[in-house]
């Protein structure tokens, strides 16, 4: 076995002979197979290195492998192409940001205790420009047998559930919220007696209807992206009039109330291309997010400026992110603001790394606070 560098859990791996070993031995035992192939979800038996030596038909036919001699001798992270998998040459559960992966803790701790562990997991699947996200209720069980000791893992993908709680919290919530506020306008309008009254309080009305249809397109987008079925309109775009057009839709929302969000001063007015109606979208999540993580009467400030050959979006709040929470922004049903969240950060990277062809990241620091960078190029490809 060869010494690897961990963040967390062991890196070394047995040699390809132990794992083909393994391999025919369990494969050889009816009950095993058996047993295995009769679950729905994907079936994986490891050895003590975390790696796969059987798996079942449900992992070949979900991943799309063409045979099982393709996935022997991976981790899970590798066979589901986990982007944190390949962030230490000791792969999977060897980052720092698998320390908070609820795979390797069932693992790990299944085979510390000797018990059954179950728990969730995320993983956001990278294969070049494609993306997809997965939510897994995983299942890691003590497995001895000819004086070898083995871990069942069993996955359940609960990614619609998952979505589909998260988008009904948002419908329940959000948009009954911005409703009723609609509501409630309209019914008072029904008893003012003069015109005057009435056209002092239409503009309100006009913004929470605005709103309403805003957030049901934002979710009909994000299910599309999702299922690849997004369209993308490439037009002339100018950085500081779509900034401003995001700042003034977010100035009225409900999270802006005692806090303010300032224009750079120095932000330029850059002509560019790209999809205005996604990027928009990405700017209005940039915003809202750094306007949840404010205090009353804190600022966040927003700004825009050529590098380059790119454009570089920034909108930055005074606080800080948590260290284990860094890890996890961008991950879909996490949320630092309750359970069935998460859809927010999730869509800023999905529509501009898979979309807008760009990238976005942050830093965090107590001297700069947190800033979010939307990085897009002058030209879209095909251009």
């Amino acid at each position: 076995m060869t010494k690897l560098p961990t963040f967390f859990a062991p890196a070394e791996r047995v040699d390809d002979k132990s794992i083909l070993g393994d391999s025919l031995f369990l494969s050889g035992i009816d009950s095993v197979r058996g047993i295995l192939n009769a679950v729905p979800q994907i079936g994986l038996i490891l050895n003590a290195q975390r790696q796969v030596v059987f798996a079942n038909a449900s992992v070949i036919e979900t991943l799309g492998y063409d045979g099982i001699e393709l996935l022997l001798g991976k981790r899970p992270g590798e066979l589901l192409n986990c982007e944190n998998a390949v962030r230490e040459p000791g792969g999977c559960g060897t980052s720092k940001y698998c320390q908070l992966c609820g795979a390797a803790r069932v693992i790990l701790e299944s085979q510390t205790s000797g018990k059954p562990v179950s728990g969730e997991c995320r993983i956001v699947s990278a294969n070049g420009s494609v993306y997809k996200a997965w939510d897994f209720r995983c299942v890691a069980s003590p497995f001895r047998i000819n004086e070898n000791n083995y871990t069942i893992l069993s996955l359940l993908d609960i990614s619609d559930e998952k979505r589909r709680r998260a988008m009904e919290r948002i419908f329940f919530h959000d948009l009954i919220n911005t409703a009723s506020g609609l509501d409630g306008f309209i019914n008072f309008i029904r008893e003012v007696n003069t015109q005057q009254e009435i056209a002092g309080h239409i503009g309100i009305v006009r913004r929470l209807s605005k709103r309403l249809l805003d957030e049901i397109i934002a979710q009909r987008e994000l299910l599309q992206a999702e299922e690849n079925e997004l369209s993308v309109r490439i037009e002339d775009v100018y950085s500081l009039d779509l900034l401003c057009e995001a700042i003034n839709f977010m100035a009225y929302h409900s999270i802006a109330e005692n806090r303010q969000i300032v224009t750079d001063p120095e932000a330029d007015n850059i002509h560019f291309h790209s999809d205005p109606t996604l990027l928009r979208r990405v700017l209005i999540n940039m915003l809202k997010n750094a306007l949840e993580a404010c205090n009353p009467h804190e600022e966040v400030s927003a700004g825009c400026y050529r590098m380059n050959d790119e454009i570089v979006f920034r909108v930055s709040n005074p606080g800080v992110i948590p260290a284990d929470i860094r890890k996890q922004i961008f991950q879909r049903s996490f949320s630092t603001k309750g359970s069935d969240r998460g859809l927010g950060t999730w869509s800023m990277r999905l529509l501009t790394e898979k979309y807008l062809k760009g990238k976005i990241s942050f830093t965090t620091d107590k001297e700069n606070g947190t800033v979010f960078r939307l990085i897009l190029p002058l030209d879209q490809p095909g251009d």
